[in-house]
C-alpha cells in the first residue's frame, strides 16, 4: 500500500546531520523503542533546533491528553488531514499508530483507498470524515455543518478544528523538508510530476521503498482483519 507524498521542493533543503545533543539522542533513542528506527524529521530537524522537537512533544501532549474526541477519531483526522495534503510521511505515522493502538484497522485501509462509507464507520465517523475532507478541500458546505453539529458538542467541535490546523502543521513542515514516509506502514507514491518521479530525497533514483525491516513487527495494510 502507497500514500500519496506531494513534492514541493525541486530539491531537498537539508541533509540528516550528526545526532550531538542529548536532546536529540534521547529522541532517536526513543524513536527506535516505538518504531524500530529513527524517524527523519530528528535527524534533519530536531537536531538542528531542538526547540522544535519541544513544540512537538507540547502538540502531542494535546493530541494525546486534552481533547474530547476518541483515539481513533483523532487519528481518523490526522490520516485524513495528510491524505488530502499529500505529506505521506505524516500518514504513515497516523497509520502506524492506529495499527500500535489497535483502533480499527480495516477502518484504516478504507480510508487509505478512499471508501468513506464503509461500514466499519458509524455515522458520527462519517459525519467527521465529510467534514475534513470537504474542509480540506477548501470549503464546507451547510449541510455537513449541519451534519457535524449533529453528532458533536461545541468543545468537540473546537477540538476537531484544532487537530486538523496541528496536523497541517506537521505536514507543512515534513513537505517543505522533503521528509517522506519511512515506509513504517506504507511507503510513498510521488505524484506524476516530472523530475520527481521515482527519486529519493538526495535526488537519485530508486527503486520501490521496502519496509525498515525493524519495524515489520507493524501490521501490514493489506493484512486481513481489524487491529
Amino acid at each position: 500500500m502507497k500514500l500519496r507524498h506531494k513534492h514541493v521542493m525541486e530539491e531537498p533543503l537539508l541533509s540528516p546531520a550528526p545526532l550531538k545533543s542529548w536532546k536529540s539522542r534521547l529522541a532517536a533513542f526513543f524513536s527506535k523503542r516505538m518504531f524500530g528506527l529513527v524517524i527523519s524529521p530528528i535527524s534533519i530537524l530536531y537536531t538542528r533546533n531542538p526547540a522544535l522537537l519541544f513544540f512537538s512533544l507540547k502538540l502531542e501532549s494535546t493530541f494525546n491528553g486534552k481533547l474530547k474526541i476518541s483515539e481513533r477519531e483523532k487519528l481518523f483526522i490526522r490520516l485524513l488531514v495528510s491524505m488530502q495534503n499529500g505529506c505521506s510521511f505524516c500518514g504513515d505515522m497516523a497509520l502506524a499508530h492506529a495499527f500500535q493502538k489497535k483502533v480499527g484497522r480495516d477502518s484504516f485501509v478504507a480510508l487509505v483507498n478512499g471508501d468513506y462509507e464503509c461500514h466499519e464507520f458509524n455515522d458520527a465517523e462519517k459525519a467527521l470524515i465529510g467534514f475534513v475532507n470537504q474542509r480540506m478541500q477548501g470549503f464546507v458546505n451547510r449541510d455537513r455543518v449541519q451534519e457535524l453539529r449533529t453528532y458533536y458538542s461545541e468543545r468537540q467541535i473546537v477540538d476537531i478544528g484544532w487537530a486538523i490546523a496541528a496536523e497541517c502543521y506537521y505536514n507543512t513542515l515534513a513537505l517543505t523538508f522533503s521528509i517522506e514516509s519511512n515506509g513504517l506502514v506504507a511507503a510513498p507514491d510521488s505524484e506524476d510530476d516530472a523530475g520527481f518521479q521515482g527519486r529519493t530525497r538526495s535526488g537519485k533514483e530508486t527503486a520501490a521503498l521496502k519496509p525498515h525491516s525493524a519495524v515489520e513487527k507493524l501490521p501490514s495494510l493489506a493484512s486481513d482483519g481489524n487491529g
